[in-house]
């Protein structure tokens, strides 16, 4: 999934951006204020994420070898700009699945032809299974990529850093960032989200690379929001 953003959005960032429209600046705290929205269906979460900035949405349907599951939906497209509509250079994709679909998964594991197609869709995490709590009934994630600062500004590790810390218990920081990220680069892992009978928010990442940034969140609709 990450060479695929990579070359996505390595293509999108080339195009021009207009230039009477002022770059975004990233809503951090109400992209994360959404990983405690995972009751939320795929339009309802649409319009959510449309309050936020502007949006340009992919057309998906789910694969024919889907599970019966109500909880499944998938979400992408790009994002940014402060005209009528977006401009390329930011993209974004959540996902959500229930427990039907982790059921396939651990049945069939990640090869077969039902679950590939299967996986493209809902976007399963390597640990989703680990870290599934107990009584949780579906999984939600997201991931934000952009790094054309005329369509989405650049957020500073200290702006990052203060807003995660007031939604997590616990920060932890890559050793050495800037031999690994480069100059200015870092990447903040935030554990220990909001958590109550509805939904359990258990991870976030920020992440900046020479210029290149991104923002994932995986949070579980808890059986009380069910």
């Amino acid at each position: 999934m990450a060479r695929f953003l990579f070359i996505v959005i390595l293509t999108l960032s080339v195009l021009p951006a207009t230039a009477q429209e002022a770059p975004l600046r990233f809503p951090l705290g109400g992209v994360l204020g959404l990983a405690n929205q995972a009751y939320l269906d795929r339009n309802s979460f649409e319009r959510a994420l449309t309050t936020l900035f502007p949006l340009a949405i992919s057309p998906e349907r789910p694969p024919y070898t889907a599970p019966i599951d109500p909880f499944l939906w998938s979400l992408s497209g790009s994002f940014g700009g402060t005209g009528a509509h977006p401009r390329p250079g930011a993209i974004f994709e959540c996902t959500r699945y229930g427990l039907a679909t982790r059921e396939v998964f651990a049945a069939e594991g990640m090869s077969s032809a039902r679950t590939f197609a299967l996986m493209r869709y809902a976007r399963p995490q390597f640990d989703d299974a680990t870290n599934w709590p107990e009584g949780a009934v579906a999984r939600l994630h997201c991931v934000f990529v952009w790094d054309d600062v005329r369509v989405v500004e650049i957020l500073p590790e200290h702006a990052s850093r203060a807003l995660l810390a007031t939604l997590f218990q616990t920060l932890t920081d890559q050793p050495n960032p800037s031999q690994v990220y480069g100059e200015a680069g870092y990447r903040i892992d935030a554990t220990g989200g909001p958590d109550d009978s509805v939904v359990q928010v258990e991870s976030a990442r920020m992440t900046l690379t020479l210029g290149h940034q991104s923002l994932s969140f995986r949070s579980f609709l808890m059986a009380g929001g069910s």
